[in-house]
């Protein structure tokens, strides 16, 4: 599912123009204008027969929701997660994560603004999961938000960093169970304003389990959001 070369912006195709790109998982020039060659794109872990509604992969290319879906959608208004969490994608993620690997944080936003874009309908506005205070203090920025901005300027949807607020700090979801991440995150966030009427997309980098979005979405709900889908950049093969 390779990226349109004309979907990057004038500014970009100039850049490499005059330094043409070399892939961030190879090595070797890209002979294009992304920092990504062909090959490496077409074995990235797209997430191509996946769930309507909670994008968990599916064994065929189906539109019918997963079974657990049709008992209980966990996200009613649907989830976009353009990859799975495995392999290439799972390593730039977690380096973007840990270790302000910015390059392959901008290229994952780049390969997933398309898809994003394909999502109708459009949100009026995107939201990225927040930090609490301690953790935006320790690692010094919010890769969702950078995310978020890198995908509502390319798709003119405003990105909106005060609304949605994290209450309290909450011991890291990954060294918890699904039980016990719902447990951990109830009232762990709020919402600062009135949103009714509003859609919103909420932006992350991994759904696994789907408790903090889904805590986020009842949170967006409440305060009156018509509509609260999930964009993400790839999702976990199972919960």
């Amino acid at each position: 599912m390779p990226t349109p070369r004309g979907f990057l912006p004038i500014s970009s195709l100039w850049k490499f123009g005059l330094l043409p790109g070399r892939c961030l998982l190879c090595g070797m020039a890209s002979h294009r204008a992304m920092d990504l060659c062909e090959p490496c794109e077409r074995a990235l872990p797209w997430n191509l027969n996946a769930c309507p509604l909670c994008a968990l992969p599916q064994e065929s290319r189906i539109s019918r929701r997963c079974a657990e879906c049709q008992q209980d959608a966990p996200f009613p208004d649907g989830v976009c997660s353009p990859f799975l969490y495995e392999d290439d994608i799972a390593k730039l993620l977690s380096r973007a994560k840990f270790s302000a690997g910015f390059a392959g944080l901008s290229l994952i936003s780049e390969l997933c603004t398309t898809q994003f874009g394909a999502h109708a309908p459009k949100p009026d506005v995107l939201m990225p999961i927040p930090l609490s205070w301690r953790r935006m203090a320790r690692r010094g920025y919010n890769q969702s938000a950078l995310i978020a901005r890198h995908v509502g300027k390319a798709l003119n949807i405003p990105v909106d960093l005060r609304a949605l607020k994290r209450k309290r700090h909450t011991p890291p979801q990954s060294e918890l169970s699904r039980s016990a991440r719902l447990k951990n995150l109830r009232g762990a966030f709020e919402v600062r304003g009135d949103l009714s009427g509003t859609s919103v997309a909420i932006v992350d980098d991994v759904l696994t389990t789907g408790a903090t979005a889904v805590a986020a979405s009842k949170s967006l709900k409440q305060a009156g959001a018509a509509r609260v889908t999930v964009w993400v950049c790839a999702r976990t093969p199972s919960n």
